[in-house]
């Protein structure tokens, strides 16, 4: 029997397409039943606030099926193209977890 363990991250940018954000999240724990774990770090770039958009991602995370939410601005995102900054910090955040889990 195999006992290897399997971990699925993955990183989302979204920004305001809050349905399309849904369907993805949906579907990624409806479709990966390899893995034991499944962590999914949400990068919301400069989406429209709103107190639905914030307690729909509380919620998420409440009820762990995202273990990441950030919100980014302008100037988080050094006023650039905020996809590339935002796969940058997730890729630390990977590093990070891997040299965590290492030792």
């Amino acid at each position: 029997m195999n006992n290897t363990k399997y971990k699925l991250s993955v990183a989302i940018p979204v920004r305001d397409r809050m349905i399309l954000t849904s369907k993805c999240i949906e579907s990624i724990w409806r479709n990966t039943t390899k893995f034991d774990k499944i962590n999914i770090y949400i990068f919301d770039n400069k989406s429209d606030l709103s107190k639905d958009r914030a307690l729909y991602f509380n919620t998420l995370l409440k009820n762990k099926l995202i273990c990441h939410y950030s919100y980014d601005t302008d100037v988080s995102v050094y006023k650039s193209f905020g996809k590339g900054v935002l796969f940058q910090r997730w890729i630390d955040m990977m590093i990070t977890e891997y040299e965590l889990y290492k030792t």
